[in-house]
C-alpha cells in the first residue's frame, strides 16, 4: 500500500492535516470521511502502537479509565500490560501473533 499524498508515500498525519487545510474534501465530512475510507488501519494501529497510545491495560490505567490494581496482563499475569508488553514481550502474545 501506498499514501498517495505523501511525497515518500507513506502515511504520516502531516500529510493529512496539509490535505486537510488545503480544503480538498466537502463541507461537513472533513477528517471523518478521510478516517473512515482512505487511511489504512494497519498504519494507524502501528502509528498508535509507536505513539504507545493503543488501548493496553497500563495506557487505561494511565487515562484513568481502569484501576491500578486491573494493570496486570490477563495472559501471563506477570507484567503491567503495556503496548511494548502486549506487543513484543508476553509469550503468550507471541504465541498468538506467531
Amino acid at each position: 500500500m501506498q499514501w498517495k499524498w505523501s511525497n515518500n508515500k507513506v502515511f504520516s498525519v502531516k500529510s493529512i492535516y496539509t490535505k486537510w487545510e488545503q480544503q480538498q474534501y466537502m463541507e461537513g465530512k472533513g477528517l471523518f470521511s478521510l478516517w473512515k475510507n482512505i487511511c489504512p488501519l494497519f498504519d494507524l494501529f502501528t502509528w498508535l502502537a509507536m505513539q504507545g497510545s493503543i488501548a493496553s491495560r497500563a495506557v487505561l490505567v494511565r487515562r484513568g479509565i481502569l484501576s491500578q490494581t486491573q494493570e496486570q496482563c490477563p495472559l501471563c499475569n506477570s507484567n503491567a500490560e503495556t503496548p511494548n508488553h502486549l506487543l513484543l514481550q508476553c509469550m503468550y502474545a507471541w504465541e498468538v501473533w506467531s
